[in-house]
């Protein structure tokens, strides 16, 4: 007998064949005309939920699923998931914290040199014709800067190693304990590191725990010049010098 997967994010015709081929009877739930028509449908049968991070699993949607066994966020984050109802319930939660690390750390350092070097705007401005007048802005370079990591896991180290190894920055992070090993600076405040560093990327996982982790002091710390810009999976804050 098939167990009945509800995937609350988008899938590849390939991994619904694939897990159909697994034993698993997958309802796609962009099907339907809403989120909740999708729970709704599927709580007699659905044992297991597909979501990510930002989408997550409610308790009050878990409620609608009395079968439901496992929620498996695809992605590194699960802060959205209620991990209180799912434990009280017996729900396993399941992750990916190595899927797609590289592609984020690959993203994280074209938001570091597009935010430092103007790209948007500079393309903005040829497109206007610009492109017969001098381009009168600072354009600063990150090879050999101070690069500051929020978070040094999965993700936050491949950060690291890019800035290190391709862009010759020296590196420091900040996390709740030094990482065993690791030959990057830690600070044991995100306050020290803001002040040392020319560029701060936050790679810390999202949540209450870490809600407002970058706030008004740190900002203060990376000086008058900041430069903030986000992505889905990266958060990055940038002090010019």
């Amino acid at each position: 007998m098939s167990i009945d997967v509800l995937a609350l994010v988008r899938l590849t015709p390939e991994r619904v064949a694939a897990l159909t081929a697994a034993g698993y009877a997958v309802r796609e739930g962009t099907r339907y005309a809403s989120r909740i028509d999708a729970l709704r449908d599927g709580g007699a049968t659905v044992r297991a939920v597909l979501t990510n991070g930002r989408g997550g699993l409610s308790g009050d949607e878990m409620q609608l699923l009395p079968k439901l066994e496992i929620v498996c966020t695809v992605g590194a984050g699960y802060e959205a998931v209620d991990l209180d109802t799912a434990r009280r319930r017996g729900i396993a939660v399941a992750n990916c914290p190595d899927a797609n690390a590289s592609a984020v750390a690959d993203s994280a350092m074209m938001l570091l040199m597009a935010t430092t070097r103007h790209l948007l705007q500079a393309d903005r401005f040829v497109r206007a014709g610009g492109w017969q007048d001098q381009w009168r802005v600072d354009t600063p370079t990150i090879s050999g800067k101070r690069l500051g990591v929020l978070g040094l896991g999965k993700i936050g180290s491949r950060i690291a190693h890019r800035a290190a190894r391709g862009f010759d920055m020296e590196v420091g992070y900040h996390n709740r304990t030094a990482v065993t090993g690791s030959s990057y600076r830690y600070f044991d405040s995100l306050i020290e590191l803001a002040t040392w560093a020319d560029f701060l990327i936050a790679a810390a996982p999202g949540g209450a725990g870490t809600r407002h982790l970058v706030n008004a002091d740190v900002l203060t710390a990376l000086g008058r010049k900041g430069i903030s810009s986000t992505s889905d999976a990266v958060r990055l804050w940038i002090q010019r010098r």
